[in-house]
Formats: C-alpha cells, sequence, structure tokens
C-alpha cells in the first residue's frame, strides 16, 4: 500500500489551526486587561475555559491507553490524533497551574482561615494551599509523562517499526489507566468540587470524565474535518471511521447523563441539606433556565439526532453535532463553577469568551505544530492497513 505524502503529512495547515496563535495572542492581551479590571472574574472564567480544553486532551490521553490495551486495529488511522492531544498535555497544563495557583485566593473559601467553619477545620489536613499545590503538579506531571511517553514511542516507528516501541506502549498504558483514574477523580475533586467546600459527590470525577472523553470524540470529529477540506487523510479516513467516532461520541453522552441523573436522583431522595444546597444554588434565579437547558440539550436532542446510522454517516450533520455538544461541556463546565461566584443569577462575561479564545488558541497551536512536525498517521504500523479498509457490520 503506497500513500501519497501530501495525504498524510501536512503541507497546507488549515486556515483555522493557521490562526490560532495569532489569535491566542490578541486573546492573552485581552486576558491580561481583564485580569487588571476584574481580577476575580478572570479566574473564575479561566478556570471555566481552562478546564474545557484540558478537558479534550484528556479525553485523548484515555482514548489513546484504551486504543492500546484493547489492540483496536479501526482506529489506527485517528491513533495520531489523539497521541498528539495527549502530547499537547505539558503545554496546556502548565498555563493553567500557573493561573491557578494565583487566583488560588480569589477561586477557593477554603484557602482563608475561617474558625468558625468546623466542616472546613475538620477537612484542614486536605484543603490546604500547600498540598494543594502539590497534588496539582502531580495530576498534572501523570498526565504529561504517560502523554508524551506514548507520543514519543509512536512517532519512532514512523522511521522503522520496532515491536519493543508497541510493546512498551502496551505495558504502560495498563497501569497508566490506573493511574489516570485516580488522578482524573482527584483533580475533579479539588479543581470544581472543592470551590464549594461543603458540598461532595462520590461520582463527580466519573461525571468530569464522561465529558471529557464525549469531548474528546466531539473535537476530534471536527479536527478531522478540518484537516480532510485542507487536503489531507484523504481515503485514509473514511465515512466507517467518522461513523464509530459518531458512535462513542453518542455513547458517552448517554454514559454522561446516567451520572448525572444517578448523582441527582441519589441526592434529591436522600434530602440532606448538605447535599441538596449544591443543587439549590443551580435552581436559583436565572441559573433555572441554565439547568434546564443543560438538560435538555445535553440528552434528549442528541439522543433523538444521533441516535440513526444515517446521522453518523453525514459527515456535516455529524460535525454541527460535534459543535453542539462540545457547546454542551461548555454550558456543563460553566454551570458547575460560576454559581460560586454568581450566586443567584446566570452571568455571562466577555471575560468567558477572552479566556476561552487564550486557552483553546494555545492549544490548537501546540497540536498543530506537532502535527506538522510528524506524519498523521503511524505510517510503519503492521495494522494500517486494516484500519483504512475497515468497514462497518
Amino acid at each position: 500500500m503506497k500513500l501519497e505524502e501530501k495525504n498524510i503529512y501536512i503541507q497546507k495547515t488549515p486556515f483555522i489551526l493557521k490562526q490560532s496563535l495569532p489569535i491566542a495572542v490578541i486573546g492573552l492581551v485581552t486576558c491580561i486587561i481583564g485580569a487588571l479590571i476584574e481580577k476575580d472574574q478572570f479566574y473564575f472564567s479561566f478556570l471555566v475555559s481552562g478546564l474545557f480544553w484540558l478537558s479534550i486532551l484528556l479525553g485523548g490521553l484515555f482514548f489513546t491507553m484504551i486504543h492500546h490495551i484493547v489492540g483496536a486495529r479501526w482506529s489506527v488511522v485517528i491513533r495520531r490524533i489523539s497521541e498528539t492531544m495527549a502530547n499537547a498535555i505539558p503545554y496546556l497544563g502548565i498555563i493553567f497551574l500557573v493561573v491557578l495557583f494565583m487566583g488560588i485566593g480569589s477561586l477557593f473559601h477554603w484557602s482563608h482561615d475561617n474558625p468558625l467553619d468546623h466542616l472546613l477545620i475538620h477537612k484542614r489536613p486536605f484543603l490546604n494551599v500547600p498540598f494543594f499545590i502539590i497534588r496539582s503538579i502531580l495530576y498534572v506531571g501523570v498526565w504529561s509523562y504517560l502523554g508524551m511517553y506514548l507520543y514519543k514511542h509512536s512517532v519512532n516507528g514512523d522511521q522503522k517499526y520496532d515491536v519493543c516501541d508497541t510493546s512498551k506502549q502496551y505495558r504502560i498504558s495498563a497501569p497508566g489507566l490506573i493511574l489516570f483514574s485516580l488522578t482524573v477523580t482527584f483533580a475533579a475533586f479539588d479543581w470544581i468540587m472543592t470551590l464549594d467546600h461543603h458540598w461532595y459527590s462520590t461520582i463527580f470525577g466519573v461525571y468530569f470524565f464522561a465529558g471529557s472523553t464525549m469531548s474528546f470524540f466531539a473535537c476530534t470529529i471536527l479536527l478531522l474535518v478540518c484537516l480532510q477540506r485542507a487536503g489531507h487523510l484523504k481515503n485514509v479516513v473514511t465515512i466507517e471511521h467518522y461513523h464509530d467516532l459518531g458512535k462513542l461520541m453518542f455513547a458517552f453522552t448517554c454514559f454522561w447523563t446516567f451520572v448525572a441523573f444517578s448523582q441527582y436522583m441519589l441526592i434529591w431522595y436522600g434530602n440532606i441539606p448538605e447535599e441538596t444546597v449544591w443543587y439549590s444554588h443551580r435552581w436559583e434565579g436565572s441559573w433555572k433556565y441554565v439547568s434546564l437547558f443543560l438538560a435538555i440539550g445535553h440528552f434528549p436532542i442528541p439522543f433523538v439526532l444521533l441516535m440513526s446510522r444515517l446521522a453518523k454517516r453525514n459527515i456535516k450533520f455529524l460535525s454541527m453535532m460535534a459543535v453542539w455538544m462540545l457547546l454542551m461541556q461548555f454550558v456543563d463546565l460553566h454551570w458547575l463553577v460560576m454559581p460560586n461566584f454568581h450566586n443567584h443569577n446566570f452571568h455571562f462575561s466577555w471575560l468567558d469568551i477572552a479566556t476561552w479564545i487564550t486557552t483553546g488558541g494555545f492549544t490548537l497551536h501546540f497540536i498543530t505544530r506537532k502535527l506538522k512536525t510528524n506524519a498523521l498517521i503511524p505510517i510503519k504500523d503492521p495494522f494500517l492497513e486494516k484500519s483504512i479498509n475497515f468497514m462497518n457490520h
């Protein structure tokens, strides 16, 4: 099988990806001005935007490890996309941590001593600034190591296929998934749930993971469409691969709904004030309408529209649904974070847009730079031809 070089190497960068760095720089200047004018709003907006893009990269890391563990064949042609996303974690992770640590005082009320808060006193061994910083660095460090390791051994195989590289990727993926599940769970606890340190949910980490993986599939669909419109990966990534990506996006939409409903149902049934107050805050004022929009837009709409086989094999329609699911992920994160700042009513700030553009611009720049450095597919993978000729049955 002979692949054309222009098909698997980026020679013409898609317009949106080419403009990612200039857009990010403009957004950065805007964010700096915003941080000086509305410091607290900036930190909350950045937390939402940073988590949005980081969640997509984490989904890429998860997918890459699952690919190796199960020995998947169909996904070989899209594996380099997920590997590149995972490899971008250290770049975005450093930016995220720097701003997060600068904003600890504005974001987390537990960072301030309050002798009257008896619950906080009991949680102080865990909720203290030094330990929080150490944990956060550990999370990003684990993800970065896994992402860089998997990417390194994958691109090494482009020069000469070595079964040892494949074996190393397989061997690290199994323990890597355990580390991934633990770190993602506690990162969700630390960075989102402790915004309201009185509230707790044991499945909150799974809730965040479900949205992250769904967002990865949505972003991958859009990135592949973007690359193919620029003349790359034609007859390599086919409608069959889009079909499977659509099925997985649909599946994790359902999984997110299952976890979200389970969390709500158990808290509603228990009717314990310490637990129900969190949902009560999201049913106050105009937050009620955001809650309803999220409940309808994140499940009934995509469930009905994506259920059919035809919908998942129509690339234009699938792209529109991918955009919709990414919007729902942003709304979900905004709904999780912002009621801790705007307590009674929904408020959308211009800094929400500025921080999203900045973090997104830098993230896409990191991804594009790596995609341009190496082939868009693992060209020496022994199962590449099977992946290209993959058919859904």
